[in-house]
């Protein structure tokens, strides 16, 4: 861990991560190379953030302290959620194509549950619903652990679980049921943030990307969709995530040695600001579906995600350096 209390390779784990985020929803599933990619993204890119997230994630000692982390979480994962709702309402709003047929009942809807996908029964939120389900399911762990010695503790992870996968067929307010189900990578990260990972890393990295490739290959192409809930051929689809994130834990503690990873590193420490950057970006979609290449056009969006990303930080500290100036001529 250094100085500032961030652990570098979670953080260029998180920017790796985001990047197969934005790539993974410019890719189609039409074309063989493109369904092999998105089945490989979709394998662990999400479980990835949610045992990560554990792992950095101060847990409670009491329950005052969780009253306060969970108001500090609140903050950090539902404001924003809250605020990319609100500016795509407002951009829906002003586009003159479609002010006149807003449907009210439609969009609270799409708020209150916070579904995943479009293809669902109820309205799409979109990539918000990961924010709500990272903030349920790690104060739910955060309050078990207070009151739940380990076995019981695992008991009732795995209780969560199995209500959460027998209600896939059903949507819940806030994507609850998702959260219920995604709750053994939530336990993980919690158990993995006790493990000295960075023992025998080599070896570790061998172990689980061997154990990934094995348990990938015979899923026979079947694509780990969270927000859809789908979870196919259980419980492969949990040992992919975990066995993925292990791999790329291991392998960014192993580059890391021998190089900065300086962009990784910057994507992962503002990795909530690209993913409200990535959540609105459809509104300029004209910038980057510039071909007929889907590949090509992904990378072209990663590019200006980016770019918007650095122009938020310039102007940020633009107006910290005015206002300091100003302070200090009055």
């Amino acid at each position: 861990m250094n100085l500032n209390n961030r652990i570098d390779w979670i953080d260029c784990c998180k920017g790796f991560a985001l990047l197969l985020v934005i790539l993974g929803y410019n890719i189609s599933l039409q074309y063989q190379f493109e369904r092999f990619l998105t089945q490989l993204i979709y394998s662990f890119h999400m479980p990835l953030f949610f045992i990560l997230s554990c792992i950095t994630f101060k847990f409670s000692p009491d329950i005052k302290a969780f009253i306060k982390r969970t108001f500090k979480s609140f903050k950090h994962l539902i404001f924003p959620a809250v605020m990319i709702y609100v500016l795509s309402i407002l951009y829906l709003f002003c586009d003159n194509s479609a002010s006149q047929r807003i449907d009210w009942k439609y969009q609270i809807d799409r708020f209150i549950y916070a579904s995943g996908c479009r293809f669902e029964i109820r309205p799409c939120l979109g990539m918000t619903w990961f924010l709500f389900v990272l903030f349920f399911g790690r104060t739910i762990l955060d309050l078990l652990q207070i009151y739940l010695k380990k076995k019981s503790l695992i008991f009732v992870v795995f209780l969560c679980y199995l209500v959460g996968i027998l209600l896939q067929n059903c949507w819940y307010f806030f994507s609850i049921d998702v959260t219920l189900a995604m709750m053994p990578f939530f336990y993980f990260g919690y158990i993995l943030k006790k493990w000295d990972i960075n023992y025998k890393t080599a070896p570790t990295l061998f172990t689980s990307l061997l154990g990934f490739i094995y348990f990938f290959i015979i899923t026979n192409e079947q694509i780990f969709f969270i927000p859809c809930r789908s979870y196919p051929q259980i419980p492969l689809c949990y040992l992919l995530g975990i066995l993925g994130t292990l791999s790329l834990c291991c392998l960014f503690q192993i580059l890391l040695k021998s190089n900065k990873m300086t962009l990784l590193l910057y994507l992962g420490r503002n990795a909530l600001t690209l993913f409200m950057i990535h959540a609105l970006d459809y509104t300029y979609s004209p910038l980057y579906n510039i071909t007929a290449n889907n590949i090509i056009n992904g990378i072209c969006r990663i590019i200006i995600d980016i770019s918007v990303l650095l122009l938020l930080r310039w102007c940020k500290i633009f107006v910290q350096s005015f206002s300091l100036l100003k302070s200090d001529n009055l």
